[in-house]
């Protein structure tokens, strides 16, 4: 039985359209998704609709859970967050 590995990056991150976002926030170095990157990421799980996934992994970074949640909502299917693919 053959299996298919579907590797994805995170959507746009805050800090890459804002430029003073790091100033205000409470984690600096853990931003989250712009806008235009929870787009990305739901455009993502728009895409992966219909395709059997197994299981999702997700670093820890609050970008990578944020675009893991949305492919996950709509796969119905948990997260499992692995620090050694951050």
């Amino acid at each position: 039985m053959s299996r298919t590995l579907w590797l994805a990056r995170h959507g746009n991150r805050q800090d890459f359209v804002d430029d003073t976002w790091r100033d205000s926030a409470e984690r600096p170095d853990d931003p989250g998704l712009a806008p235009d990157g929870l787009e990305q990421a739901k455009q993502l799980a728009k895409r992966l609709k219909g395709i059997p996934i197994d299981i999702i992994f997700a670093s820890p970074f609050l970008r990578t859970v944020q675009t893991a949640q949305i492919i996950a909502e709509a796969s119905d299917k948990p997260i499992y967050l692995e620090p050694g693919i951050g």
